[in-house]
C-alpha cells in the first residue's frame, strides 16, 4: 500500500500542448509532446512532482524542474489514451494521481487539490468558446471519474491493511462489492472516456485482489481468490484472464503479477498453453510468457541434465515462436551443471588487473559470491575469515571471494568496512550469476584442480562441520 502524505494544495497544473503530428488542419489530433506547468501554494524546497505518459515509455525519470517561485515545468511524450499519473514525494512518503488529459488541445489548466490526504484534479476552461467549454466539461466527466475511485481506493486500501486481522468473509466480499460498484458508475457514464472506464476496471480488480490477498494473509485463511471452474460459488473473484485481457491492464503495474500467479501449475508446456487459450492482447501474453520461460529457466536443476529443458524450450518455440534468445541464454547456464568449466566473464582484483581461477590449477577453489548489500552475504564473512585462517598453511584449498555489485565504490567500501582480505574479485557486469544460474547471493562453489565445477551448492562458512569435512576430504 502507498504511503500517504499531506501538503498544501497543488492550486493550479498547466499543460501546454506542442508539435502537432496531425497534417490536416481541420481535424483534430494528438500532440507528440505535451509541456508541464505546475503552480503550488507550497513550499517546493521538500516537494518533487513527476507525470508519466502511461502506455509511454520514456528513459526520462527526473522531478519537475522550477521556473520560478512555486511554479514548475516539464516536457514530457503524449498518452494515447490520454491517461497520465502525477506522482507527488516529500521526504519517505509518496502519493499518486491518475489525470485524463485530451491530447488534441493546446493547453489544459488542472486544479489539483489534496482533500483529505487524498489528491484530485479539475480542468479549468482557459478558452471562452463553446469549444473550449465542451472539451473542458468532457475531460472533467473523466476526471471526476479518476477522483472517485482514487478516493474510494486511498479509504479501502487503508481500510484493509490496518483492520483485515478483524474482518470476516462478508466484509472482504463487501469491501470488493464497493470496488465493482464504482467501476460500474464510471461504466454508466456516457461522458467518460472509454479509455478511462477500461481503466479503472482493471483498476477495481486489481485492487481486489490486493485487498483479498491481504485479508488471506493476515487471517490465515484459505477463502478460494479466483473462479477457476470448480469453486463459482464460493471464489472472491472471476478469473485474471476474463478482466485483464485487455490492452490497459498494462498500464497498471500489478497486472502482469496477478495474471503469472493465476497460471496453475504444471509444465512449461502447460503453462503457455495456458497463456495461448486465455489471452489474446499481445503485451500481456508476451509479457506473461516472458515471465513463465524465465522462470523456467532461473529453476531448472542443471545438475539434471540439460536435455530435457532443451526439448521443452524447442519445442515452445516451434509451437509459440518465443525467441531465441531463451535457448541461448539456458544454454549460457550450462556452467551449473558439475563437470562444467568456470565461465568465461570478466574479473577484476582489488588492483583492477583481470583475473581467472584458472591461475590456481591444481588446487581447489572455494568461491563466495556475494555484494554490498547483502546482509546475510556480510554475516558470513567474519566465518569465512576464520576458515581461510584455518587452511592458511593448505596448498590444496584456495578461498576466492567474488562481488557481484555494479559497481567498484560500494564492493571497496564494503570491504575496508569487513577488513576482508586474500582473493577480492569483482564482477560488476551481472554474467557470472546468470552463467551459473545463480538466482540468490550468499552462494558458494568448489572447483576441482582442473577449474571444473565439484559443488555448485557448497556449505556456507557459518555451518562449521557440515562445510570443513568437506574441504578436509578435498586434501
Amino acid at each position: 500500500m502507498d504511503k500517504f502524505i499531506g501538503i498544501a494544495a497543488v492550486s493550479a497544473l498547466v499543460i501546454s500542448l506542442a508539435s502537432s503530428s496531425c497534417q490536416n488542419s481541420s481535424q483534430e489530433c494528438m500532440k507528440e509532446q505535451i509541456t508541464v506547468s505546475v503552480r503550488t501554494d507550497t513550499d517546493l524546497n521538500d516537494l518533487s512532482l513527476y507525470i508519466y505518459p502511461l502506455g509511454v515509455e520514456t528513459e526520462d525519470d527526473s522531478p519537475m524542474a522550477a521556473l520560478e517561485d512555486r511554479v514548475l515545468i516539464q516536457t514530457i511524450p503524449t498518452a494515447p489514451t490520454g491517461l497520465y499519473e502525477m506522482v507527488c514525494v516529500r521526504g519517505t512518503a509518496q502519493y499518486q494521481l491518475p489525470l485524463f488529459i485530451d491530447g488534441t488541445q493546446d493547453s489544459v489548466l488542472l486544479s489539483v487539490i489534496l482533500s483529505d490526504e487524498c489528491p484530485s484534479a479539475q480542468m479549468i476552461c482557459t478558452g471562452s468558446d463553446k469549444d473550449a467549454e465542451r472539451k473542458a466539461k468532457r475531460a472533467n466527466a473523466s476526471l471526476d471519474a479518476l477522483n472517485s475511485f482514487n478516493s474510494l481506493y486511498y479509504r479501502l486500501s487503508r481500510e484493509v491493511w490496518t483492520n483485515a486481522a478483524g474482518m470476516s468473509d462478508s466484509d472482504i466480499r463487501s469491501m470488493i462489492s464497493e470496488y465493482s460498484k464504482q467501476a460500474d458508475k464510471a461504466a454508466s457514464d456516457k461522458s467518460v472516456s472509454t479509455d478511462v472506464k477500461e481503466y479503472i476496471r482493471i483498476w477495481a480488480y486489481l485492487q481486489s485482489v490486493e485487498s483479498a490477498n491481504v485479508y488471506n494473509r493476515m487471517n490465515s485463511s484459505s477463502l478460494p481468490l479466483f473462479n477457476d471452474g470448480g469453486n463459482a460459488g464460493n471464489a472472491l473473484l472471476d478469473a485474471p484472464y476474463t478482466v485483464l485481457d485487455s490492452p490497459a491492464a498494462s498500464l497498471h503495474q500489478s497486472a502482469l503479477n496477478t495474471a503469472v500467479q493465476a497460471i496453475p501449475k504444471g509444465s512449461l508446456e502447460s503453462k503457455l498453453e495456458y497463456i495461448a487459450s486465455h489471452y489474446s492482447d499481445g503485451t500481456m501474453v508476451n509479457g506473461m510468457q516472458r515471465s513463465v520461460l524465465n522462470s523456467f529457466i532461473r529453476s531448472y536443476n542443471f545438475s539434471a541434465g540439460v536435455q530435457n529443458g532443451l526439448d521443452a524450450l524447442t519445442a515452445a518455440q516451434e509451437k509459440y515462436g518465443i525467441d531465441q534468445s531463451y535457448l541461448e541464454s539456458f544454454k549460457d547456464r550450462c556452467s551449473a551443471i558439475p563437470g562444467s568449466p568456470f565461465p568465461d566473464v570478466e574479473l577484476i582484483d582489488t588492483d583492477g588487473n583481470p583475473v581467472s581461477i584458472s591461475q590456481f590449477k591444481g588446487r581447489y577453489v572455494y568461491i563466495d559470491l556475494w555484494a554490498s548489500w547483502c546482509g546475510p552475504c556480510c554475516k558470513e564473512v567474519p566465518y569465512l575469515q576464520a576458515l581461510e585462517k584455518e587452511f592458511r598453511g593448505s596448498d590444496d584449498i584456495v578461498f576466492v571471494s567474488i562481488s557481484t555489485d555494479s559497481g567498484e565504490q560500494p564492493w571497496r567500501e564494503k570491504m575496508e568496512q569487513l577488513d576482508m582480505h586474500g582473493n577480492q574479485w569483482l564482477n560488476a557486469d551481472g554474467k557470472l550469476c546468470d552463467r551459473l544460474n545463480v538466482s540468490g547471493i550468499p552462494h558458494f562453489l568448489i572447483y576441482d584442480r582442473e577449474g571444473l565445477l565439484h559443488t555448485y551448492d557448497a556449505p556456507r562458512p557459518s555451518s562449521g562441520s557440515a562445510l570443513r569435512s568437506i574441504l578436509e576430504s578435498l586434501e
